[in-house]
């Protein structure tokens, strides 16, 4: 079921695109935001994918009955703000993603802090290879050479890294928006006073269970791979200044319907290991809860009535996952090849000897 204003010109066949990820070619690159995307020339390209995708997105999760007719099911009962409306409207959607972009754009194009050693911000991309009618039909394989064995950008079956920014013939279909606060105060006995060492970590938006499935999850890898080559380079050149791993990774979100949110709390918890950020916080002592409180505008894509389920609130759904007191690239690995599977194992421990991913060069 799809709202009627996507089915335009008495087509049969709604506008949202129809890519399957599936055994499709996927190419994946990480980027420093907005350094290493600002002057390039693909800039505007990728931006009008980026909100083609954003756009697709919200209609894919919010243009349907359960949201749309969701009725007052979601709403607390006896809430002291104003009743929202028995329905959604299309209207309603369309103004979301009037509203919601301009914040999700700034995300691409401004730095999270003009003090590099405190912040970063990182963007996951997930290019799928398009390919002509007649060579799917004809059963066309992907070219083997780029998937050979030992080959250290590929990361599993048909999904390799690229340094191209915006992939010719490929289709964004999925995002990642990184935010790593590094701060530490240490003493001279490496004793933390105060740190933060959190990733924030958010989607095309809005969040959907698929976002934590096999091939999807593998963007979140890269980008913290990417992380802790950063800090391997600034850690080997000061010496006398070292930065500590991130420890915590995060995703805070808006639910929009009980249903909705219960898959992705499921998701999140039963296969990827994070935890409400009330019981992390319980499970790991000394954790400071403020870490987990502040989101940059952009990140949650929708803060306002009538989507947000408790607005006279303003809580978040926040869910934690513990990387570890000092993780590093090893640990990393590990992970990645848990998170990922048998395939990509073997390919992980074969690609260790190997250098570095070839991601951009600092400037």
């Amino acid at each position: 079921w799809r709202a009627k204003e996507l089915f335009e010109n008495g087509r049969k066949t709604c506008k949202l695109p129809h890519v399957r990820v599936g055994g499709g070619e996927l190419e994946l690159s990480v980027w420093e935001i907005p350094w290493e995307i600002q002057n390039k020339k693909e800039l505007t390209p990728l931006i009008a994918a980026v909100r083609t995708l954003w756009t697709e997105r919200i209609l894919a999760r919010l243009a349907i009955p359960e949201v749309l007719e969701g009725g007052e099911e979601d709403w607390p009962s006896g809430s002291n703000s104003r009743e929202p409306p028995v329905e959604r409207t299309y209207n309603d959607v369309e103004e979301v993603i009037s509203k919601g972009w301009p914040a999700r754009e700034q995300l691409l194009l401004t730095a999270p802090s003009p003090n590099h050693d405190h912040y970063r911000r990182y963007l996951g991309l997930s290019w799928a290879k398009s390919r002509a009618r007649r060579e799917r039909a004809a059963g066309k394989l992907p070219d083997p050479a780029k998937y050979a064995e030992g080959n250290q950008d590929v990361l599993m079956e048909n999904v390799r890294r690229t340094t191209v920014l915006v992939p010719p013939a490929s289709t964004l279909v999925g995002m990642w928006i990184v935010d790593w606060d590094i701060r530490t105060l240490l003493t001279p006995n490496w004793h933390c006073v105060r740190a933060g060492r959190t990733i924030l970590l958010s989607t095309s938006a809005p969040f959907e269970t698929s976002d934590a499935e096999d091939k999807n999850i593998i963007g979140v890898g890269e980008v913290l791979t990417r992380v802790m080559l950063d800090l391997g380079r600034h850690n080997a050149e000061h010496k006398d200044t070292p930065l500590r791993p991130p420890q915590h990774i995060w995703v805070a979100t808006r639910s929009i319907s009980a249903l909705g949110n219960a898959r992705l709390n499921d998701t999140l918890t039963r296969r990827r290991g994070f935890v409400p950020v009330d019981e992390y916080v319980a499970l790991h002592p000394g954790t400071d809860r403020t870490l987990f409180s502040s989101v940059p505008a952009g990140h949650t894509w929708i803060d306002e009535p009538p989507w947000i389920r408790h607005p006279e609130s303003g809580e978040l759904e926040v869910l934690v996952r513990w990387l570890g007191d000092e993780i590093d690239m090893e640990r990393l690995d590990e992970i990645k090849d848990i998170e990922y599977g048998r395939k990509s194992k073997e390919m992980q421990i074969a690609n260790r000897s190997k250098k570095p991913p070839a991601y951009p060069p600092k400037k």
